[in-house]
């Protein structure tokens, strides 16, 4: 019984380490990832930054600093750290989605419907993405297409209110 309790202490003291301690850029933009989820944008963003000091290089953490600032209102910000990341792996949908939806919050709208067709030729599909390019459209006077993205985005998610709104 004794060794029982032994081992399942050490075995809980291994599974804490990594949650602990950041070693790699991977390690730390999964801790950024998680702070995202938690709503945490001004930790996830620390986290992302000490990957790329690890690695200046590390898309994914250009890509999580885009979320994080769009989450944080700063989208200028966002839109920088999403072409970063985009220079880096073209095809990123994340930093697209990201600088798409920048785009849109800082009334860029014609670029944004430019930028959510760019996500789109990914094959990204989301329900929002749709709503927001219907939204870029019909602050352009395109009428037609934001009907038409925004059936796009009811035919994903019939609950999403932006669609019907």
């Amino acid at each position: 019984m004794k060794s029982k309790v032994v081992f399942l202490i050490f075995l809980l003291v291994i599974l804490l380490i990594p949650v602990v301690q950041a070693e790699d850029a991977l390690d730390w933009y999964t801790k950024g990832q998680y702070a995202i989820g938690l709503g945490n944008y001004a930790d996830a963003l620390t986290y992302f930054d000490n990957a790329l000091a690890l690695d200046k290089n590390y898309g994914l953490a250009l890509s999580g600093k885009a979320v994080a600032f769009n989450s944080m209102g700063k989208y200028t910000d966002a839109i920088a750290s999403a072409d970063a990341a985009i220079a880096i792996k073209p095809a990123d949908q994340t930093a697209l989605h990201a600088r798409a939806y920048g785009l849109l919050r800082t009334g860029r709208y014609a670029d944004s419907v430019t930028a959510y067709d760019r996500l789109f030729s990914t094959g990204y599909v989301r329900s929002d993405a749709y709503c927001n390019q219907g939204y870029a459209y019909l602050n352009l006077n395109k009428s037609d297409d934001a009907v038409a993205n925004y059936e796009k985005c009811l035919k994903i998610s019939t609950k999403n209110l932006d669609g019907w709104n």
